[in-house]
């Protein structure tokens, strides 16, 4: 089994070499496992906060800004929240149906 340090570390050389060539799926895969790792690996729980974790946090925020997918899911889930104020995310999901379901998690 790896230490929670290793798999920390191999998690953000992930990211690092999806983000190297594009592959943003990957990337986004990537960021949430390594985000994940360092919570275990610090103790920290639902609503707390720890400088490494939030480090990867803001690298994550600046890396969605650029995705290609998450911009377009933004962009419908915004659109239709103007359409319609008040639209339950169950009524969004028919809108999204190209979108494969791990992608939206």
């Amino acid at each position: 089994m790896v230490p929670r340090e290793q798999g920390a570390d191999f998690h953000r050389a992930r990211v690092r070499d999806a983000l190297q060539i594009g592959d943003y799926k990957q990337a986004r895969g990537a960021f949430a496992s390594w985000i994940e790792m360092l919570k275990q690996l610090h103790g920290v729980k639902a609503g707390e906060s720890h400088p490494i974790v939030d480090e990867a946090k803001q690298a994550f925020s600046k890396f969605v800004r650029l995705d290609p997918l998450y911009l377009r899911l933004v962009e419908i889930v915004v659109g239709a929240i103007q359409k319609q104020p008040g639209v339950l995310q169950t009524q969004l999901y028919s809108q999204f149906a190209d979108v494969p379901k791990e992608d939206l998690m």
